[in-house]
């Protein structure tokens, strides 16, 4: 009897203890994760203007990685996941394309508006989509000009990144839910950027899904 009684505890201790330490580590992992992208926002006017979205991005991507768990637990968190809009920006034809338009302007179509060089528009719409998408964008931009009676398409390339604002604006929402449950930190006020990947226009409204706390 007295040999059972000094065991049960013991038992008890070994399966919470794996438990307790489990939570602590990820804990850790996620406070690492906060620091890390502290770091390299700290230390954006080191990089190129590419290379310092990439390192934000890839910062706050690695955060909501090891914070996904986490949303799936409860339903505020999967509502979190799965429903808040994060950003959306545009993206505008490059300036090569604008100038090749200018210069064969008498043969472009302007009541056509296909055949009108147009910005492309990029919407994110959870940080489920955030977490898989590809940072690296290739678009393509045509105009079409007469070729005789035919109208025959100029295309240009242009290749960018996702915004540094995009990013910033997912690390808020994932970090709003972990304070939610304890494991959030506080960010410093930053002003928002409101202008579009170019710099040149307002980004469409954005319609924030804000689900209600348990």
């Amino acid at each position: 009897m007295n040999s059972k009684n000094v065991q049960t505890p013991n038992r008890e201790l070994q399966i919470d203890d794996p438990d307790k330490e489990l939570h602590a580590r990820h804990a850790q992992a996620i406070q690492d994760a906060q620091q890390q992208v502290s770091n390299v926002k700290f230390r954006a006017a080191e990089y190129s203007d590419r290379l310092r979205n990439l390192a934000v991005y890839n910062a706050v991507q690695e955060l909501c990685v090891k914070a996904e768990p986490l949303f799936h637990k409860t339903q505020v968190g999967k509502e979190y996941w799965e429903n808040t809009h994060v950003d959306s920006f545009r993206v505008h034809p490059p300036e090569s394309a604008k100038q090749q338009q200018q210069a064969d302007a008498h043969n472009v179509p302007v009541d056509m508006p296909s055949a009108q060089l147009q910005p492309k528009r990029v919407s994110i719409d959870s940080l489920a989509e955030f977490v898989d998408i590809n940072p690296t964008y290739q678009f393509q931009f045509a105009y079409g000009t007469f070729i005789g009676s035919r109208v025959d398409p100029n295309v240009f390339e242009k290749t960018t990144v996702i915004p540094q604002r995009t990013s910033t604006k997912a690390h808020r929402y994932c970090n709003r839910y972990l304070d939610h449950i304890g494991l959030g930190i506080k960010l410093d006020a930053e002003n928002e950027d409101r202008s579009d990947i170019d710099g040149k226009d307002t980004p469409h409204p954005m319609t924030q899904h804000k689900p209600n706390d348990e």
